[in-house]
């Protein structure tokens, strides 16, 4: 089979999906039930589950936040903060132990399957026989969904469905909400509507949704991360979701580093990327996890390299 044969098994296109999601049944039934009969889930909560989920890459967050089954996370940050990177970063681990779908409309296959290349690897120069060696051990295991035709809402809420009911996936990446061509940037009822399927779909599944969210324009350049409230569009998208995390490029680094100002040894302490966890509905820590960038792997660090 040829490389180009092999790549191709990893990515999901439009034809996958269609009208899967109709063909499901969807419907509602309502459940009303005595407290009594949730006693054992709501020990298990308590047990372990309000403590457990999937672990980041980096062993300093292990107590912070975790990645919890029937959750949404928002990504949020400025234009370049390296959101979509980060993620792929997070999924790359997250592949150890599951399986995972990205739905990136902001970019093609071929680059997503790169940087996970990249990072896997270490180094921007992989040689096509460890191309080769990392798309045969992500089969099975990561999905790359090509958009074909204007992404809507229906079809990235039938790729979840489809994702996770047909192939077993466990993390769903949808990159990002500006790119959900029958929903427009000042509808914010249907953005409020929307995000709430997605998570339901969370939910219903017991799949981990992560979903990329712009911040809105003209407060990039005061060097502060953006807040859950400077999320652009509708101000329900923070509220309905589980988990924030706004991603803060730390550009001042790169501004001392060309002054000339301080030792490399000062600069080298200063993280290149921070992310604040803004909101964490089902754990009590909020707070920022310094990271430190490799550009050539394109992999963060939670310590100076």
């Amino acid at each position: 089979m040829s490389l180009a044969d092999k790549v191709q098994q990893l990515v999901i296109n439009e034809a996958s999906v269609q009208n899967y999601f109709e063909s499901r049944n969807n419907d509602e039934h309502l459940n009303i039930k005595n407290p009594s009969e949730y006693i054992p889930q709501v020990v298990a909560y308590f047990n372990n589950e309000v403590e457990s989920g999937k672990t980041l890459p980096w062993s300093s967050t292990y107590d912070k936040w975790m990645l919890r089954s029937g959750e949404t996370s928002l990504i949020t940050g400025w234009s370049g903060a390296g959101k979509s990177l980060l993620l792929n970063y997070i999924v790359l681990h997250l592949l150890k132990t599951s399986k995972c779908m990205v739905a990136s409309y902001e970019m093609q296959p071929k680059s997503t399957l790169a940087r996970f290349i990249r990072q896997s690897l270490g180094s921007n120069h992989p040689s096509d026989e460890y191309i080769n060696k990392f798309c045969n051990s992500a089969d099975g295991k990561l999905y790359i969904y090509e958009q074909e035709n204007t992404t809507t809402s229906k079809t990235i809420l039938s790729s979840i469905y489809f994702s996770v009911e047909r192939l077993g996936c466990n993390f769903i990446v949808v990159d990002s909400l500006m790119k959900v061509g029958d929903i427009a940037e000042d509808a914010y009822n249907d953005q409020k509507l929307f995000m709430d399927k997605i998570c339901v779909a969370a939910r219903d599944t017991g799949c981990h949704i992560f979903v990329v969210a712009h911040a809105r324009k003209g407060d990039e350049h005061e060097g502060k991360a953006p807040t859950k409230h400077q999320v652009s569009g509708s101000t329900h998208l923070t509220n309905l979701v589980d988990n924030v995390v706004s991603v803060y490029r730390n550009k001042h680094k790169t501004d001392l580093m060309e002054a000339g100002k301080h030792s490399e040894d000062e600069i080298r302490k200063m993280p290149d990327c921070i992310l604040y966890v803004c909101k964490q509905r089902h754990y009590e820590w909020e707070g920022k996890i310094p990271l430190w960038y490799e550009p050539k792997g394109m992999r963060y660090y939670e310590k100076p390299i």
